[in-house]
């Protein structure tokens, strides 16, 4: 089974023979069906919808006697908040037609990764030879299986101001060293030494989360799955229209960056609230706005 079925409400779903009545009834009655194609092949992509913005989604083709043939199912998230213009590059799976996304995002000081849910958009594109040297807008979405609440680290509004300028400085010093400016390497590096000598100071009488703001780490194995802290912008309660479970959608801030995340409710340890912070491991997904033909 997709691990993160769980996390849009499908926790009970474990048997195999359970996970494809469910896929059965996405292809039976689909409320999204998208059609590409490519290179004398047409690939499908049906979607339901099992709560509010949230479902499964099937991808394949038709064989030779008409039958769909199923290459990979997947839950989704969509949302309407857009993240990233990041400049991107995108690959495909070596293993099946499915698609990952890398952008420069200066703002996490790494190369981000995540998984392509509009394939078809791109496919189209592809057929199409529509451009993408232009940067495109992103929009982020993570699920998680598990998290828990922290409190906030006390700042006042003159502490929020400086670390914003501080953080946008950083982010043009990354460009420029990226550009081949050494003034801003040795900036850069002057910078990493500078915090970690305050951080060496303070964690010798602080707890490691009053030091660390918010932070977005690679985790695992798979290139696409992060460890995640960061602020509660918004919160609401939703529900899997099937299953009934009770799933929390927050609009996450990490790193000045701006991203939705669901979790199952179960799967969450303490009391959520705006201000507060989360932490934990997440699977990140994504849209990028393609140009049309």
């Amino acid at each position: 089974m997709h691990k993160y079925l769980r996390a849009i409400g499908f926790s009970s779903y474990i048997r195999h023979k359970d996970i494809q009545k469910l896929l059965d009834q996405v292809y039976e009655k689909p409320d999204n069906i998208e059609v590409s194609d490519l290179l004398d092949s047409t690939f499908i992509t049906m979607e339901k919808n099992f709560g509010p913005d949230m479902g499964i989604g099937i991808f394949g083709e038709y064989d030779n006697t008409d039958r769909f043939q199923i290459e990979y199912y997947y839950p989704y998230f969509n949302s309407n908040v857009v993240s990233s213009n990041a400049p991107c590059s995108i690959s495909r799976h070596s293993d099946r037609y499915a698609f990952s996304v890398m952008c420069e995002e200066y703002r996490f000081g790494i190369s981000l990764i995540f998984y392509l849910q509009n394939t078809n958009g791109y496919l189209d594109c592809v057929s199409d030879h529509i451009s993408l040297n232009k940067k495109l807008p992103i929009r982020l979405n993570a699920m998680s299986c598990s998290g828990r609440i922290l409190l906030p680290i006390r700042k006042t509004a003159s502490e929020r101001k400086q670390s914003l300028v501080m953080s946008k400085k950083r982010v043009n010093l990354i460009e420029s060293a990226r550009n081949g400016d050494e003034s801003a390497m040795e900036s850069l590096t002057m910078y990493d030494i500078d915090q970690y000598n305050q951080a060496a100071m303070r964690i010798q009488h602080e707890d490691l989360y009053s030091i660390v703001d918010t932070c977005f780490m690679p985790t695992g194995m798979e290139c696409d799955q992060y460890s995640i802290l960061g602020d509660i912008l918004e919160m609401k309660e939703i529900s899997n229209t099937f299953t009934g479970e009770a799933i929390w959608h927050f609009l996450i801030e990490c790193n000045d960056v701006r991203f939705s995340l669901i979790i199952n409710k179960k799967d969450l340890l303490g009391e959520p609230a705006v201000g507060r912070r989360f932490k934990g491991d997440v699977w990140l997904q994504g849209c990028v706005d393609f140009p049309e033909a």
